[in-house]
C-alpha cells in the first residue's frame, strides 16, 4: 500500500519582483500562512527557486517565526548568485521551529546598486510530514 504524505502547506510562485527586475536597496519579505505542525516529528520544507543576484552581496534567506511573528531562527544558508535553471531545495525544519505553529519567511535583500538583475523567485513551496 502506498504511503500518502499529508501536506501542511503548498504555495506556488513567489518572487522579489514579479513584474520586472528589483531595484537598489530592495528589502522584500514573503510570509507563509501559519503552519501548525504540532506533534509532527520532523517536518520538511521544500521548494524550487531561481536566483539572479550579485554573488555574495545580495540574496535571500529563510527565517522561521512564531505564529505571533517573533523570530525563532534565521537559517545560515544564503541564496545568492545565479542559477541557470530552477533548483530544488529541501531541509528538515530545525528543532527551534518544531512541534508548534510557525510562519516561514523568505527575505530578499539587495545592495544600493541598480544591477538590472531578476532577483529571487520561489515556486512549489511544500511543508510536509
Amino acid at each position: 500500500m502506498p504511503v500518502v504524505k499529508q501536506l501542511l502547506l503548498v504555495v506556488t510562485m513567489l518572487g522579489a519582483a514579479i513584474a520586472g527586475n528589483y531595484g537598489p536597496g530592495a528589502v522584500t519579505t514573503l510570509k507563509s500562512p501559519i503552519i501548525d505542525h504540532t506533534g509532527i516529528g520532523r517536518p520538511k520544507l521544500s521548494f524550487q527557486y531561481y536566483i539572479d543576484t550579485t554573488l555574495d552581496v545580495e540574496g535571500g534567506q529563510l527565517r522561521f517565526l512564531t505564529e505571533a511573528g517573533e523570530k525563532l531562527l534565521t537559517c545560515q544558508e544564503i541564496f545568492s548568485g545565479k542559477t541557470e535553471a530552477w533548483t530544488f531545495f529541501c531541509l528538515t525544519i530545525p528543532c527551534e521551529g518544531r512541534d508548534q505553529k510557525i510562519v516561514i519567511e523568505f527575505c530578499f535583500l539587495s545592495d544600493g546598486e541598480d544591477d538590472g538583475l531578476a532577483g529571487w523567485y520561489i515556486d512549489d513551496v511544500v511543508v510536509d510530514r
